[in-house]
């Protein structure tokens, strides 16, 4: 299929970016470097069970059988304050991912930062490339308040500005702190929240290749500035199921004085209904179908999340591998946690040239976020 990214170019049910020929051919865009980082100090959840005061069985179930085993938080809450959390985080990411493609902070043309709870002003992404001393003439973009699938929902414009100013790196960084969100109500609809998010970024950086810089395959780690070696990005699409636009949500608590996010019982359902429609729908602009997809980088939602993905698409548990791994050992990270699988499945180096992989989330609206790439 042609590697086009057509800004704007959507069917309005069924938010396809990406299909079809553009009237002016853009450049292919490949994955460059992917980096990830969380804070230093990590609790299991046993010990999160004690730190969070959970005393009612059903809430402890929900620390300890939601295969879980360890997250990365920054407590006590208030120690640290939400900007140096938030920027420390996504520098590190960001310069990971940089190093992997052999790039500076300099190099970068173009940055969208992605966060759910680091809303400020000026926002993170200006206070990022200050930190950093990247272009200032760098474009920027600030993605605020998505949820878990904002990360991949940024790809796709930051990919079509990378295949409209070929061998220009551009980089999506999310960042999530929630040891600063978490509500201590003593709820169940607070337990469920308190023994699943964990802090962390992540980042990618994409470019277009220009006619020096043919890709490779096989790696995301570009050797030189000039390289644009690494997984092509395809197609995008996605969903929104307006009728659970409730099931996932942040609401202003007045007796807390914060935000809190819910979720309700019916999210597990909304994804196993919706999953395998959408991903078949983005297969098929290819010509393919689930069982050509040989690597899935999933969202790590939850266990019952990750189960309801894996019924749906009919695949085995190898395949959510590194969701499930994911989910073990940081719980979830939100919007940039199919970054952290993408990483592990880099680090495993089975990745064959020409095989495909699919990267999903899943988020407040309720939507689902899906794209196609390969090696």
């Amino acid at each position: 299929m042609d590697s086009v990214f057509v800004p704007g170019a959507r069917k309005a049910t069924e938010g396809r970016t990406g299909s079809g020929k553009s009237a002016t051919t853009r450049a292919p865009v490949r994955i460059s470097g992917v980096g990830t980082a969380v804070p230093a100090d990590s609790y299991t959840q046993r010990e999160l069970v004690d730190v969070f005061g959970a005393t009612d069985e059903r809430a402890v179930g929900f620390f300890l059988n939601g295969g879980i085993e360890r997250r990365h938080l920054t407590l006590p809450e208030g120690r640290v304050d939400k900007e140096t959390r938030h920027l420390d985080l996504a520098s590190r990411a960001l310069l990971g991912a940089l190093d992997r493609a052999g790039l500076a902070p300099r190099d970068l043309g173009y940055l969208a930062l992605v966060t759910s709870t680091g809303f400020m002003t000026p926002g993170l992404s200006a206070r990022l490339m200050a930190r950093l001393d990247t272009d200032p003439a760098a474009g920027r973009m600030d993605v605020v308040g998505m949820g878990c699938n904002a990360g991949l929902n940024a790809l796709g414009p930051v990919a079509s500005w990378a295949a409209g100013h070929p061998g220009r790196p551009a980089a999506v960084v999310c960042v999530e702190s929630f040891s600063g969100a978490f509500v201590h109500d003593g709820s169940l609809a607070a337990a469920v929240v308190n023994s699943l998010f964990g802090d962390g970024a992540a980042a990618l950086v994409v470019r277009g290749e220009d006619d020096g810089a043919k890709g490779g395959a096989g790696s995301s780690s570009g050797s030189s500035a000039g390289s644009s070696a690494g997984p092509e990005l395809l197609d995008f699409a996605s969903v929104l199921v307006a009728d659970a636009i409730g099931a996932m949500r942040v609401e202003f608590d007045r007796n807390q004085g914060k935000r809190r996010f819910v979720l309700e019982r019916d999210v597990p359902g909304v994804v196993r209904a919706h999953a395998a429609p959408l991903i078949d729908r983005l297969l098929a602009g290819a010509g393919l179908t689930r069982v050509d997809i040989a690597h899935w980088c999933v969202h790590s939602g939850g266990k019952k999340v990750v189960a309801a993905v894996r019924d749906s698409l009919g695949l085995e548990s190898t395949a959510l591998r590194h969701t499930t791994s994911v989910l073990r050992d940081f719980g979830n990270v939100s919007s940039g946690s199919f970054l952290f699988s993408y990483e592990r499945l880099l680090d495993e180096k089975i990745a064959e040239p020409g095989e495909y992989g699919v990267f999903m989330t899943m988020g407040p609206g309720s939507t689902i976020e899906a794209a196609l790439f390969r090696f």
